[in-house]
């Protein structure tokens, strides 16, 4: 009797406890159910609504973050979502180490470059070496790496010891970019997300259930968060210089015209990116780009600005264009003085989404960067403007990074400081006086989703490498229902 009895008090326990937590379930999904009513299928209102909530305690002293992650996860299988596996830029960590302009050194970097998009099955340290050593066999690694990194590599380091050391800094990036990753997914609000490395040091496994936005996860997923300021340029002051680069790139297109057949083969498509992506390799550039214009052609009037509009916006070129508008600046880069520096926008500009604008920065130093690096900003919010303009994304300096903003702005004054995240400008705004107190902001026509994303990117901090996504798969909500039906 005694056994029985307390198997009752045990059953009872026991069986309170799983109602405890399945509450949990329960609460969140009722406040789901709660957003989804709010926002009426508009997806950006559905995450504010759930956003506005997350740290209010809404259910036995448990906040609305809290209870969705305590609710029980699905999984894609069930709830359908995203799988993606990112691969960190390995090319960039060994560059970057290097810091050399040895031909052989480079050589090594773009064929591995090319033998891992094709989708070797080694890694990318491995391929590098084999690439390296088939090129220079006689050439010693610790020659290049000794000099930058002289406290971690011996000038007396056999090639098999550098890259052993390569494989460690690789993987101590690979960490970083893991712990910024999934700081990210966790302020996106994912339910039960799992990111875990992968056996090849470079990639990162990333599962998302109940995902519906893939475009909006890639951005997040794939930008590195490194925000710069720079100095720009008026474009009148760079007016001789494209006039000398439209004349050249006239008589250039001409030739190539003369020696094409009758049928152009057209530019590839989604070539915004190419200004990032292997300029170095301007041969291999010019035999899938064929210039049929001059420089000047390729731009879209009425917004080309060389005209004497003024500001550092050069104009405004078709997305389809904008790879032959790279190689052009790459190819007479020479004709400009030594810190101008070419960036485009980061979305397009009108409704259609064709027209891309093109800024002239101005290289900071001696090093020719930016005048300012993000790393001092401490805080970064999104809101909206006053009286429900358009969103934007305010920022908060330290101490030094206000100092320093201080007095650039100080000598700035009349003329435009572009802020620029991963490579792109998100705004260029006139500095119309100093700005004290370490406080910025960046405007860019923002939908509320993409300010509150890239305050996401900005507190999560930056990745000391960029990835890309090198496999995805999307599991529609009709297999995530279907397999529900199927038990």
């Amino acid at each position: 009797m005694q056994n029985k009895g307390f198997i009752k008090v045990f059953s009872i326990i026991l069986t309170a406890i799983c109602l405890f937590y399945l509450s949990f379930t329960v609460v969140g999904r009722q406040y789901n159910k709660k957003a989804d009513q709010y926002a009426n299928g508009d997806l950006a209102l559905k995450n504010h609504y759930l956003d506005s909530l997350s740290t209010e305690k809404v259910y036995l002293n448990y906040t609305l973050k809290q209870i969705r992650e305590k609710e029980i996860g699905l999984g894609l299988d069930l709830k359908g979502g995203m799988n993606v596996v990112l691969e960190i830029n390995a090319a960039e960590v060994l560059s970057s180490l290097a810091n050399t302009d040895d031909p052989q050194f480079n050589q090594a970097l773009s064929e591995t470059i090319k033998e891992n998009r094709r989708g070797s099955s080694s890694d990318f340290i491995s391929l590098f070496q084999q690439n390296y050593e088939e090129i220079n066999p006689e050439g010693r690694l610790a020659n290049i790496y000794s000099v930058t990194m002289s406290e971690r590599v011996s000038p007396t380091y056999s090639n098999d010891e550098v890259i052993s050391v390569l494989r460690s800094e690789l993987s101590s990036v690979a960490d970083n970019s893991f712990n910024v990753l999934a700081t990210r997914i966790d302020r996106f609000g994912v339910v039960a997300p799992n990111i875990q490395r992968l056996d090849r040091a470079e990639r990162i496994l990333v599962e998302l259930p109940g995902i519906t936005e893939p475009e909006r996860v890639r951005n997040l997923l794939q930008g590195s968060a490194n925000l710069e300021f720079w100095k720009t340029y008026n474009v009148n002051e760079l007016g001789t210089f494209f006039n000398e680069m439209n004349s050249r790139s006239s008589e250039y297109a001409m030739a190539k015209r003369s020696a094409l057949p009758d049928t152009t083969a057209a530019v590839a498509a989604d070539t915004v990116a190419a200004d990032e992506a292997e300029t170095t390799l301007l041969a291999e550039e010019e035999e899938e780009i064929q210039i049929t214009r001059s420089f000047v052609e390729y731009f879209n009037e009425p917004y080309f600005a060389m005209s004497g509009v003024g500001g550092p916006m050069v104009g405004t070129v078709s997305k389809l264009d904008t790879a032959a508008v790279n190689f052009l600046l790459q190819r007479y880069k020479d004709l400009f003085p030594a810190d101008v520096r070419f960036k485009w926008g980061f979305k397009p500009v009108d409704q259609r989404e064709t027209y891309f604008q093109l800024f002239a920065l101005k290289g900071d130093g001696s090093k020719r960067g930016p005048a300012l690096e993000g790393d001092v900003v401490t805080n970064a919010r999104a809101d909206q403007g006053q009286q429900g303009s358009a969103w934007e994304v305010t920022m908060t300096m330290n101490a030094a990074g206000a100092s320093r903003w201080s007095t650039i702005t100080g000598a700035e004054v009349g003329k435009s400081i572009a802020i620029l995240l991963d490579g792109f400008v998100y705004s260029a705004p006139t500095v119309n006086d100093r700005i004290d107190g370490g406080r910025s902001s960046i405007t860019g026509n923002f939908t509320p989703q993409e300010a509150q994303d890239l305050e996401n990117v900005l507190k999560s901090g930056k990745m000391q490498a960029g990835v890309r996504i090198v496999q995805e798969d999307v599991v529609g909500p009709s297999l995530g229902q279907e397999a529900i039906r199927d038990g």
